[in-house]
């Protein structure tokens, strides 16, 4: 039995061809947008009736690189899975997903996700992933220029305040999928806009595991070191794809992100979930300023059917070709 974990919303995947020594290893981590503040400084409930903590005991939006949160911004970290295809050994901590409530998921806090039978290594990168957002393109004045608490260097890990998930890759296949239904530009007043339809999520698929009818996550708190482990099995012993899809999305975008459609075409479209994704860089440069906004069908671009604006997951880096630490 094959598995595939679908990411979605603000992921950003870090040095998925081992090309860069200014980065550590081949992964992924999900950036914090799960809190905002009151006027009194104060971290906010969640704007979410999923049923998860009520409070974490970090104040993500004040980290360096943080900035602070709208409340329609936040987002949810997780880890979720259809109850019709898919079972858990231990189901704690998992609630249903408020629209479709055959799918339950857990929210993420910091931890490291390991796969038992999968070791790090370079995984295989299919050529579609050159359709993820890269920093890099729209923001090529931040290259190698690193937020350490979300970029670790090699051989070490981010920072539980910065980000809500980490996972190394293995020899799996990362593949980008599900493109955005409209054409997103990326403008600074002097400067080429950064133009094109981009994938709202990455599949990773194809790597080894210690039983080939289970998969087992550890999750490792990257500061505590709390370790607990889920095993996933298919429901069906016929089936030949276990899919489990861990995020970082908006309320409404969990929904979406689930059902691998496009947005809803009736909401307002907009762009300042990127500035969300630009942390990984140096708090120091701040953000790329870039507007990020969808292409007008008059500018002779192709138009889909809309969508609540581009939220990841993007690449912190560039592309295959080799990138120096100086380039």
């Amino acid at each position: 039995m094959d598995v595939e974990i679908v990411f979605s919303g603000l992921c950003s995947f870090l040095n998925v061809y081992d090309n860069n020594p200014t980065m550590g290893e081949p992964g992924v981590i999900l950036i914090r947008a799960d809190r905002h503040h009151h006027d009194n400084g104060e971290p906010a409930e969640h704007d979410h009736d999923h049923g998860e903590p009520e409070e974490h005991d970090h104040e993500a939006s004040g980290e360096p690189g943080g900035g602070v949160i709208n409340s329609e911004d936040i987002h949810i970290p997780f880890i979720a899975f259809d109850t019709g295809f898919t079972q858990v050994n231990d189901p704690t901590g998992f609630t249903a997903v408020d629209d479709r409530p055959e799918f339950v998921f857990m929210t993420l806090d910091g931890e490291e996700i390991s796969i038992e039978g999968h070791q790090p290594a370079v995984p295989q990168v299919n050529d579609s992933f050159e359709q993820v957002l890269r920093k890099d393109d729209y923001w090529p004045e931040a290259k190698n220029q690193w937020n350490r608490d979300l970029v670790p260097e090699r051989g070490q890990k981010p920072k539980a305040s910065a980000v809500a998930a980490f996972m190394r890759f293995g020899s799996g296949l990362i593949t980008a999928q599900r493109l955005s239904s409209e054409f997103w530009s990326f403008s600074k007043p002097g400067l080429s806009a950064h133009v094109g339809r981009f994938a709202e999520e990455v599949s990773y698929s194809g790597f080894p595991l210690s039983d080939n009818d289970e998969l087992r996550i550890t999750l490792t708190h990257l500061e505590t070191g709390t370790v607990r482990t889920l095993v996933f099995s298919s429901i069906d012993p016929e089936a030949e794809v276990l899919t489990i899809f861990i995020g970082n999305n908006t309320d409404d975008g969990m929904d979406e992100a689930l059902d691998r459609q496009p947005s809803k075409p009736d909401e307002p479209r907009h762009g300042r979930h990127v500035s969300i994704l630009d942390r990984v860089a140096n708090p120091d440069l701040g953000t790329s300023n870039r507007e990020a906004k969808p292409v007008p069908p008059l500018l002779g671009f192709r138009k889909g059917g809309g969508g609540s604006g581009y939220c990841g997951p993007g690449s912190a880096n560039g592309g295959k070709t080799t990138t120096p630490p100086n380039g």
